[in-house]
């Protein structure tokens, strides 16, 4: 531990110390969790940051599509308040200024199930309850640290890169809370593993996770999936090799992104923001004033579906001006285990 996680050391003791004590006063009833009749999937992490929610929300409503489904998000970066319905807004409003991008994402890729914001999961589910009866699974998005709820099956992400029994929690570390959180998880997922990962490596993780008798673990890895043209131009340029992509991106690690498009194509100009920026209308003038300078080339400007749900807000004409591709991705179980995963959900569901 360096100097600087040393003197932070009294606050992390401290924050770390108060998450545990949150969740032990839930644990022992004297804070009571409410259980819901419909029964309900939990996906969330312990990390502050991405670990690959969005995909894995999204693997689970295309495990359960014959189900009448509904996702619950915060929303996070939205400007509304309280509980809202996707399909309740007007068109006009169904923004990821209304929504939060992720939700946006959900609603506008599956138009068949509900999508629901709200900041209080235990509200949340009650006007899905009392607005949409036929539903029978809520999917609940980042809300592991929500103890308000007795869910039915709690699934935790973490980063093959950045496993949580290697971090320490907020400010020392980037854990919001301690890992012995994790000890309440039903199903232990390590994303973003490299595709080829080894029969070794994966009995080094399973030892190193300590994990309980009754906890599942599982490998995924992200998949990139070819390049979505969205406008006129995009279905009208080729894309080759030699193309010359502008990269605009606000997601929590764009790193691999980058290193997948820079093996497609000869050259890449990212730009880069935090994640779930909102971009300025002088984020835009900078990607177009670099296209302008490249517009010899063959060029095109890529996004990720999130980002995508962000600039349409208010930043239509760039999506009209240039061939604008994005770039979707999937979640791949790795160890031929995706049944298995299946059926064990489906246990924690009684769905068996």
């Amino acid at each position: 531990m360096n100097i600087f996680r040393f003197l932070l050391l009294p606050i992390t003791l401290f924050y770390g110390g108060f998450t545990f004590l949150r969740r032990f006063l839930y644990k022992k009833g004297i804070i009571l969790s409410v259980t819901f009749s419909v029964p309900t999937i939990v996906v969330g992490n312990l990390k502050v940051g991405g670990t690959g929610k969005t995909p894995h929300i999204e693997y689970l409503i295309k495990l359960f599509s014959t189900d009448n489904i509904a996702t619950l998000s915060r929303g996070y970066g939205r400007k509304s308040k309280g509980v809202l319905s996707a399909k309740q807004l007007h068109r006009e409003k169904r923004t990821a200024a209304h929504l939060g991008d992720e939700p946006l994402q959900y609603a506008t890729k599956f138009p068949n199930i509900e999508v629901v914001v709200a900041e209080k999961r235990k509200e949340g589910i009650q006007y899905i309850q009392q607005n949409y009866p036929e539903i029978n699974l809520v999917l609940l998005d980042d809300a592991y640290q929500h103890l308000s709820v007795n869910y039915d099956c709690r699934i935790l992400l973490t980063e093959y890169e950045q496993l949580y029994v290697d971090d320490y929690p907020f400010p020392t570390g980037k854990l919001r809370e301690g890992s012995n959180a994790a000890s309440v998880a039903d199903i232990v997922i390590i994303t973003k593993c490299p595709p080829n990962i080894s029969e070794e490596k994966r009995n080094e993780i399973t030892i190193k996770m300590k994990l309980k008798i009754h906890q599942k673990l599982f490998f995924t890895t992200i998949v990139y999936l070819p390049p979505f043209p969205i406008n006129e131009q995009a279905y009208m340029l080729p894309l080759e090799y030699d193309t010359t992509v502008i990269l605009l991106t606000g997601i929590a690690n764009p790193q691999p992104l980058i290193r997948y498009l820079s093996e497609k194509f000869k050259k890449v100009i990212p730009f880069i923001f935090p994640d779930h920026h909102v971009f300025t209308e002088k984020d835009i003038n900078n990607v177009k004033k670099k296209y302008k300078e490249n517009n010899r080339e063959q060029i095109a400007l890529f996004t990720t579906e999130k980002d995508l749900m962000r600039l349409k807000d208010e930043n239509k004409d760039i999506l009209s001006l240039l061939p604008v591709f994005t770039i979707p991705i999937e979640v791949v179980f790795l160890f031929n285990e995706d049944e298995k995963f299946k059926r064990t959900v489906y246990d924690y569901l009684g769905k068996n």
